[in-house]
């Protein structure tokens, strides 16, 4: 069985939680009160931000580490294409980048990059429509 691709921009991710939403049409309530019925206005088509958990073993030492910290947070306002599980999305702006958590691990076996700290990296991203 093949490993999925899991990317943002460059980067390669063990797997990524979370769904990316699309741009969508979006309405506006505009029912009044003590009126009959039910008033919507179709506004702009837009994206809705989405969360992204994504799963990363990072090399050692951890210099090495702090230098993929720095790229991944590099991405925050970029627009870039996701690959989620081998499917493809363009065109998100990446909103934020957080560091969630690294721990150390004494022996790493198989991952991405064979590394020592395992690293959970969210980003807040929304469809840019470009």
């Amino acid at each position: 069985m093949a490993i999925p691709i899991n990317r943002i921009g460059a980067q390669d991710f063990l797997d990524i939680e979370g769904e990316v939403q699309p741009q969508g049409q979006r309405v506006e309530d505009i029912t009044r009160r003590f009126v009959d019925g039910v008033g919507f206005r179709k506004t702009a088509t837009r994206g809705v931000p989405s969360t992204l958990r994504a799963f990363i073993d990072l090399p050692g030492p951890a210099a090495t580490a702090d230098a993929f910290k720095d790229s991944y947070l590099s991405l925050q306002g970029t627009v870039v294409s996701i690959i989620q599980r081998d499917v493809s999305r363009g065109n998100y702006l990446i909103l934020s980048v957080t560091i969630d958590d690294i721990r150390r691990v004494e022996t790493p076996v198989g991952g991405v990059i064979g590394g020592f700290y395992p690293t959970i990296v969210t980003f807040e991203v929304i469809y840019a429509g470009l």
